[in-house]
This record gives structure tokens, C-alpha cells and sequence, in this order.
């Protein structure tokens, strides 16, 4: 079951690095929460598919492109602890942030 969940999260970040939104929060139940940091500039709390492509549309604004790379997984209480880089060149310049 662990594979499994770590294809589900590999599969997901591959789509939405390929800009396949839809396809990347099929993976998500539909009553899904994303909670943000304090520091977010955004809101706090996105609920739900239509929350995840608010979210999306908030994070990928600033760049040009991005890619997220998976670190590892490990499992976690409920399921997986899956650590990132992400990658992004900001828009409109030639700099890449990791």
C-alpha cells in the first residue's frame, strides 16, 4: 500500500509540473483542506478541488516555470511524509530559485 501512495504522489507532481491541474487533484478527495503557513501571502485555507486550483493559480503566478522534485517518502501517522524542491525561474528574468 506504501508503493502505492508514493506512485499516487509521484504521478500527482508530475502533472501538475506538466500543467495537468484537473488530472493532478484527481488524486485528492474532493473535500480535500490545504492549509497554508501564517507567512502565505495568499489566504490560509484552501477547501476542496476549486480551493486546489485557487491554490495552483496563487503558487504558480510568479514563474515562468517551475518543477518539483519528490526528496523521499517516509512513512507518517496517516500516511506519507513526502519532503520537495521546487524549482521555479521567476517571471519575466533568467533566475531560477530553488
Amino acid at each position: 500500500m506504501q508503493n502505492d501512495n508514493i506512485d499516487v504522489v509521484r504521478a500527482t507532481i508530475a502533472e501538475w509540473t506538466r500543467g495537468d491541474v484537473d488530472g493532478a487533484l484527481e488524486s485528492f478527495d474532493s473535500d480535500v483542506v490545504w492549509l497554508m503557513d501564517d507567512n502565505w501571502a495568499e489566504q490560509t485555507e484552501y477547501r476542496g478541488h476549486a480551493g486546489g486550483r485557487a491554490f495552483v493559480r496563487a503558487w504558480e503566478e510568479p514563474w515562468d516555470a517551475f518543477e518539483i522534485r519528490l526528496e523521499q517518502a517516509m512513512p507518517a501517522a496517516d500516511g506519507l511524509a513526502t519532503p520537495h524542491t521546487f524549482r521555479g525561474g521567476m517571471a519575466g528574468t533568467d533566475a531560477w530559485i530553488e
